[in-house]
């Protein structure tokens, strides 16, 4: 019998470069290979659920463009682009000096998809999808693909997941999250032997523990109709192994959340509802630091240190969403 992911995987089919029609590019001015760098090598890597992009000539693209340049980030990990902004997401990428990026040509369900940029070092990238990690080429059932990047510095990798998990409060939503957090766990556990980053909207509070019910023994009502559970978690839906929380499968392929506080010290992602539903998660024994980027706090203390100072309320006209940035030490 087949145990799901985090504990033994899949066939990885699909595993390597993005697939055709993707839309990504780029140089490496990185060179893999080469020796590791004497002393530490130190890489940010940003997370941000910007709701649409806008119109290049739009207060909100500007804005979204001026955050993203403070953050200065080597690897950006973006949700919620709407269909068809892959043309402004390369027009962003090049406006902020982004050598490399990746906008998938299609989703599973609905428009809203993710997005990746890297200014340089990519060694590899992959758009997981549900059939690639089940094994089961039936399986459709990713509410979004989950892309990955691997960067080189120094001589030394990371790898880069971004992930954007079901949203909603109904028993259906729910299931689908777990599902999606379960996946993405098992890409964490599928690439090369290198320290990993999952960074996204989680649509979820960590502090509230898992949901009712939990475990989850049987498919909810409401599931689109095109929903197809792969064969592995079929499985453990039927043993009662699949948890109704999407930080249990996190946490046991080995990623810790990250500490991340705005620098007044409130730790809310989403300014609207004073949730926390963004996160990052990283390989245990990492050395790493995180911050919730809000331009109203900026005082220039945090780890954002690009340049200029973006205005005030930048966070607010970019997105309902705040970015979350993490500097890791490798």
């Amino acid at each position: 019998m087949r145990m799901w992911a985090p504990f033994l995987l899949g066939t990885l089919a699909g595993c390597g470069t993005a697939a055709d029609g993707d839309s990504g590019s780029g140089t490496t001015t990185w060179t893999p290979g080469a020796s590791p760098s004497t002393g530490p090598v130190v890489l940010k890597v940003a997370g941000w659920n910007v709701e649409g992009l806008g119109r290049p000539d739009s207060t909100e693209y500007e804005a979204t463009r001026d955050i993203l340049a403070r953050l200065d980030a080597d690897v950006v990990a973006l949700s919620e682009l709407d269909e068809g902004e892959g043309g402004t997401l390369e027009q962003l990428a090049s406006e902020l000096g982004y050598g490399w990026r990746l906008y998938p040509a299609d989703n599973p369900f609905g428009p809203l998809r993710l997005g990746l940029l890297a200014k340089r070092g990519v060694v590899e990238s992959t758009k997981w999808t549900s059939a690639d990690l089940s094994g089961d080429g039936r399986a459709n059932d990713l509410t979004r693909l989950p892309l990955e990047v691997r960067v080189e510095a120094g001589g030394r990798q990371l790898r880069v997941i971004g992930t954007h998990l079901k949203s909603g409060f109904d028993d259906a939503d729910l299931f689908r999250r777990a599902v999606d957090a379960a996946r993405v766990a098992q890409a964490s556990q599928a690439g090369a032997s290198a320290p990993v980053v999952v960074v996204g909207d989680l649509n979820a509070e960590l502090e509230d523990g898992p949901e009712s019910p939990d475990p989850w023994t049987r498919l909810p009502a409401g599931l689109p109709s095109s929903y197809d559970l792969g064969n592995d978690l079929a499985e453990a839906l039927a043993a009662g192994e699949l948890r109704n929380t999407p930080f249990a499968p996190l946490q046991a392929a080995g990623l810790t959340v990250v500490d991340a506080t705005q620098l007044d010290g409130r730790t809310a992602t989403r300014d609207s509802s004073d949730r926390r539903i963004d996160y990052a998660l990283v390989t245990t024994g990492v050395a790493v630091r995180g911050e919730v980027y809000d331009s109203r706090d900026d005082d220039g203390s945090g780890i954002a240190q690009g340049s200029p100072l973006p205005d005030r309320d930048a966070s607010s006209l970019a997105s309902d969403h705040f970015a979350i940035l993490v500097e890791l030490t490798l």
